[in-house]
């Protein structure tokens, strides 16, 4: 009698599996320069964004559940935020002090006009090319 018990309760100890997500990396330049230190953050239709982080070569890649696993398949609307360091406090004085370093529209997904399409098997860098 025991042993049914514990067959009842094994298939219920294993943790619920993560979405499959397709790695995705590429390059973001500012008017034709490399963005170093932006933010990228890919918004899917439904399900959890992945987000990464320029290097001084503008190169990214996305993480949305564990380290560099990219994003999920489908259809992306993307934001790309750059800003100078962040304030001390966030009195609204020292909040107002702080610059984006790229134009703001950029940093709202349903403003930036930026979209990308992952597509399992994909292996092409997903390159943003942005301007004042």
């Amino acid at each position: 009698m025991c042993c049914i018990g514990l067959l009842l309760v094994l298939p219920g100890c294993g943790g619920a599996s993560l979405p499959a997500t397709v790695s995705v990396s590429g390059i973001v330049t500012f008017n034709g320069e490399p963005l170093a230190d932006a933010t990228v953050v890919f918004y899917p239709a439904e399900g959890k964004p992945a987000t990464g982080k320029t290097g001084p070569d503008g190169v990214y890649k996305l993480t949305t559940f564990q380290a560099d696993d990219g994003a999920l398949p489908g259809k992306h609307k993307v934001a790309i935020s750059k800003s100078s360091a962040a304030p001390e406090s966030n009195s609204p004085e020292d909040m107002a002090k702080i610059k984006r370093e790229i134009p703001d529209k950029y940093s709202n997904a349903d403003t930036s006009g930026l979209t990308a399409d992952v597509q399992v098997g994909q292996t092409a860098d997903i390159d943003f090319n942005l301007a004042d």
